[in-house]
């Protein structure tokens, strides 16, 4: 019988070059310089995903990738950060390899730029490579002024992109003549991203630029064009999130599978409820998620439940700042919604604790509460054997995680 032999020195490198992927970009580096065949596999690793907030490593790593540049192609996000303008003019000015680094970097996929309207008025060959790039699908920007608009209206990318983040983050003159954003045609988008926007896009022009929109992210700003009844809208829209002004400012013409709103109802704090009501009753939601604080007491489910007729499922997330608030949670719940269900569920009391659960909703009105067979059309999971009330640990102790 013929015999086979292992090949262990091809294995321990096999080994080796399986655990570069799980390391940060720095740890791979340290890693990969133990050993001579895993330098290459280190730096592709490495330069996958970089974020700068520094002119001086921006500049060192655009003339180490432009050295090699087969080194290019591995290079798939990237993040240049506020700090970077933050530096005089005339060194600024003189970065030369940046705009090389965006243009030869033929495989990139996602680029963030911070305080965008410097970036590409100081650097006109940065400005005129991000709008020549064909393969970046998704794109973050803030602060858009006069030059970058011009710049988005000319994105080569348009028609692939899909992802676009506008976060006005950082205050910038941007020297608009109006108080709105024009954007192109962008037939592939799935996620449209504004944040607190001053000149904000014309939300009757949203829809037809972007038909195919899944998610919409909005929050801190107000559409200007306040039509009463926006005739055109997404038809494959499946997740609006927002504050509760801006989302009663979108005026939402009708019903969505799933609704986040991004607040945390408090005692005494200073929101309208009757605006509230006026974003649920819009959207009227099959999949509601909602903050509140664990000192809540008010009764959410009896103020609110009329103007959620189609709500299958609830999350609600939970934030408590002590581990007594939530000692009784039965209790609590009883308080908020009127019934205290019999559950299980883990509490572990960190700096600022949340957990959260689904809920199905039985018995309201608008639709057969007991067809489960529509539960996948109707943004809720596809598992029949779901209790009314089942808790589950907090994701990542961050309030407001996306499903």
């Amino acid at each position: 019988m013929p015999t086979t032999t292992m090949n262990t020195t091809k294995l321990g490198e096999d080994i080796f070059a399986a655990i570069i992927p799980h390391l940060s970009p720095a740890d791979a580096l340290i890693f990969g310089a133990t050993c001579s065949f895993l330098r290459t596999i280190a730096v592709r690793h490495a330069v996958r995903d970089v974020s700068f907030d520094s002119i001086k490593r921006l500049t060192k790593f655009s003339a180490f990738m432009l050295a090699t540049p087969s080194r290019l192609v591995h290079l798939r996000r990237l993040t240049l950060g506020a700090g970077i303008v933050g530096f005089p003019i005339t060194i600024f000015s003189a970065v030369d390899p940046i705009d090389q680094l965006v243009a030869q970097a033929s495989k990139l996929e996602h680029l963030s730029v911070r305080c965008t309207e410097l970036f590409v008025s100081f650097l006109t060959p940065l400005r005129d490579a991000i709008a020549s790039h064909a393969h970046i699908t998704s794109l973050e920007l803030s602060s858009v002024g006069v030059i970058t608009q011009g710049m988005i209206l000319n994105l080569r990318c348009a028609p692939t992109l899909q992802e676009l983040v506008l976060d006005e983050r950082d205050y910038i003159l941007t020297h608009l003549k109006s108080n709105t954003i024009l954007l192109p045609s962008l037939p592939s988008l799935r996620t449209l991203t504004l944040h607190n926007l001053t000149n904000i896009p014309l939300r009757a022009t949203l829809a037809s630029l972007m038909p195919a929109l899944k998610t919409l992210r909005l929050r801190s700003l107000e559409f200007v064009d306040a039509d009463p009844e926006p005739g055109e809208w997404w038809t494959a829209l499946e997740l609006i999130r927002g504050d509760i002004p801006t989302l009663v400012s979108l005026r939402i013409p009708r019903p969505v599978r799933s609704l986040t709103i991004d607040v945390t109802l408090e005692n005494g704090e200073a929101w309208d409820p009757a605006l509230l009501v006026e974003a649920l009753q819009r959207a009227s939601p099959t999949c509601l998620t909602i903050g509140l604080q664990a000192s809540f007491r008010e009764p959410f489910w009896q103020t609110y439940a009329s103007a959620l007729p189609r709500l299958r499922y609830l999350r609600v997330i939970v934030e408590a700042s002590d581990p007594g608030e939530m000692h009784n949670c039965s209790d609590w719940l009883e308080n908020i919604f009127g019934y205290r269900p019999q559950m299980e569920y883990e509490y572990d009391f960190l700096e600022r604790d949340v957990f959260s659960w689904w809920s199905r909703v039985e018995g309201s009105k608008g639709e057969d509460q007991n067809n489960d067979a529509g539960d996948s059309d109707n943004g809720g999971p596809d598992e029949l054997q779901w209790q009314r009330c089942f808790v589950l640990p907090g994701e990542d102790g961050r309030f407001m995680s996306d499903y």
